[in-house]
């Protein structure tokens, strides 16, 4: 995965791997599965995701770990906050990617998370 630096320098969105974000063994079974659905599955990077592929071959649960993690990235870095944004916000983010994909289905999902609002 390139740098948020490479990223940024290529024009593609920074984005922050949500790696270690696993409990330890006395997290209960309901915290574990809350930090479970943000972790991304997709190893394809963003800028390299078409919005045909997001609306395609994209799971929900894979566009809801997706978009957690870009919002998550502008989230933490404009109030240097930790962890994810509210739920609402990402379905939010979810639902905008989709619209703005159905427009134009050629866009990378870096392009397209790059120019939606990150809050609300």
């Amino acid at each position: 995965m390139p740098s948020a630096t490479q990223a940024m320098a290529s024009g593609g969105a920074a984005v922050v791997a949500l790696t270690g974000c696993g409990g330890d063994a006395s997290t209960d079974a309901g915290e574990r599965t809350a930090v479970s659905r943000y972790q991304r599955t997709r190893t394809t990077s963003y800028g390299d995701t078409t919005c045909e592929q997001w609306q395609s071959a994209m799971a929900n649960r894979q566009r809801f770990a997706a978009a957690a993690d870009m919002l998550t990235a502008a989230w933490n870095k404009g109030d240097r906050g930790t962890g994810p944004p509210p739920d609402r916000l990402i379905l939010a983010f979810v639902a905008g990617i989709g619209d703005a994909c159905a427009v134009e289905p050629s866009m990378s999902l870096a392009e397209v998370g790059g120019g939606l609002p990150h809050g609300p």
